[in-house]
């Protein structure tokens, strides 16, 4: 009902909603159960949505905490908590205050990809993102890639999950300086999206243009040296 209301412009009654059901839930389970962990996250998005995010951050910490303490940082909505308290920080101008539990977090993620579960690998790649928001570079590559693997291995390539993941970690070694492994696959990118969306499409037109940047700045490269 709380997403019914959301949809009908009527946030304010749809954060009253998902407050009372997740009272409710926490009276009923406890704020450790998975279904109150789950339910306090879906409300920090509601009040992100709204702009509140003082309260919205509030609550992932708490929800992030309880998460990590009960669940384990390996779990999915461990993964997604944390990542909920980076984006809120981020939105915040707190950019510095990035949790000490998401680069332990990023170790138990690692084991976590032996579940080939896409909604883990979903979200361990959000904290890949944080992690690179953090500028923490080396684990944010590391991260991708063993995502960039298991999805491999899942998916197959080409494959629209494994495209995006390709074109995600050609985008962070591009940022690192990597430029000439970055051009590569920002180029094998631009060829599978071809195949698979057509070359009219906008995101192949977009993968040829981060493809031709790249290529551009390994060649001012090679001219320097």
């Amino acid at each position: 009902f709380a997403d019914f209301l959301w949809r009908s412009s009527l946030q304010g009654e749809a954060i009253k909603t998902l407050q009372l059901a997740q009272q409710a839930k926490e009276r009923l389970w406890g704020p450790a159960h998975p279904d109150s962990i789950a339910i306090t996250s879906k409300l920090c998005t509601f009040l992100e949505e709204a702009e509140s995010y003082d309260e919205a951050l509030s609550l992932a910490q708490k929800c992030s905490q309880m998460s990590v303490s009960t669940l384990g940082l390996g779990h999915r909505l461990s993964l997604v908590t944390l990542h909920q308290v980076v984006v809120l920080l981020g939105k915040l101008e707190r950019h510095q205050e990035v949790p000490p539990s998401l680069l332990r977090c990023f170790q138990a993620g690692q084991a976590a990809l032996g579940t080939t579960n896409p909604q883990t690998l979903q979200a361990l790649e959000k904290i890949a993102e944080s992690l690179r928001a953090a500028q923490k570079f080396p684990e944010a590559e590391l991260l991708c890639r063993s995502v960039l693997t298991s999805k491999e291995q899942i998916y197959g390539y080409p494959h629209e999950e494994t495209v995006k993941s390709s074109s995600r970690l050609a985008a962070l070694l591009q940022t690192m300086g990597q430029l000439v492994e970055a051009c590569q696959l920002h180029e094998k990118v631009a060829n599978a999206s071809e195949g698979l969306l057509g070359v009219a499409h906008p995101d192949t037109l977009l993968a040829m243009d981060l493809a031709g940047t790249a290529l551009r700045q390994c060649s001012r490269l090679t001219e320097a040296e």
